[in-house]
């Protein structure tokens, strides 16, 4: 998978003895390069490795021990994976390719143990990453509820300067406005003042910043804290629906659960 913008530059310097070994070797982040083999991250976030004739030939009497971290890398590597952030995409790819070099080394058991870090890792993500679309559409809706926070508070203060700044060009009646243009802006402020109360844009405003915070704090605490469940998320919820539709207070403390 391709991504965008890089977050920050890879290194990739070579010395000059290893250059001429592995000059050839398109790899994005370095992990371990030796003179009998290189074990690096390609540009696709894929986890790679070669090694030398001459280095195959010394090895062969530990391959069979090298193939089984081999088929425990592909188990790993090809599990289930939300790839979207790159940097803890080459962190996972970092720990799979750091336990191929400790296998090249011949040290089985520390390759084994970055294995397993890897795939903790993995399953780490992957438990946050259900966390998250399990409250999906409390985020959208939380973020509904800002939108029209904010859409309320604009048309407030739109209506009500404008009829404070027409109120009062009414009441100096300049000498550069006629009757007939003053009849028309003290109607437009009759206007303005009906819409502010009849649309009462402040209240609105306020039931939505006040169902927005509650909701907000308790998707806050649910990503910080695993021993707050989706149930917890949705008493918000609900807490914050009653608070924008004006339910009688009992029924909103009813509603979250509280005694």
């Amino acid at each position: 998978m391709m991504f965008g913008k890089r977050k920050k530059a890879w290194p990739t310097v070579l010395s000059p003895h290893l250059r001429e070994i592995w000059g050839f070797v398109p790899f994005r982040y370095l992990i371990l390069a030796t003179p009998g083999y290189i074990v690096y991250v390609d540009e696709e976030l894929e986890v790679d490795w070669k090694s030398t004739p001459d280095w195959d030939e010394a090895h062969a009497a530990g391959r069979n021990d090298f193939d089984a971290i081999l088929n425990r890398v592909a188990s790993v590597e090809s599990g289930d994976w939300d790839d979207s952030d790159e940097e803890k995409t080459v962190k996972f790819k970092r720990q799979i390719g750091e336990a191929i070099a400790r296998g090249l080394d011949g040290n089985f058991q520390r390759a084994t143990e970055m294995l397993d870090s890897a795939e903790e890792y993995r399953q780490s993500m992957l438990s946050a990453a259900r966390r998250r679309e399990a409250i999906r559409d409390q985020v959208k809706l939380k973020d509904s509820w800002r939108r029209c926070f904010r859409g309320w508070t604009a048309v407030h203060y739109l209506i009500g300067i404008s009829a404070i700044l027409l109120s009062t060009l009414v009441a100096s009646k300049p000498v550069w406005l006629d009757e007939i243009h003053i009849s028309f802006f003290a109607w437009l402020v009759a206007a303005f003042t009906g819409l502010l109360t009849f649309l009462t844009p402040d209240k609105k405003a306020d039931k939505y910043v006040r169902a927005w915070s509650v909701l907000n704090s308790e998707i806050t605490r649910y990503n910080a804290d695993q021993g707050h469940t989706v149930e917890d998320v949705l008493d918000a919820c609900r807490y914050g629906e009653n608070t924008i539709h004006e339910t009688s207070p009992h029924e909103r403390i009813k509603s979250r659960g509280r005694p």
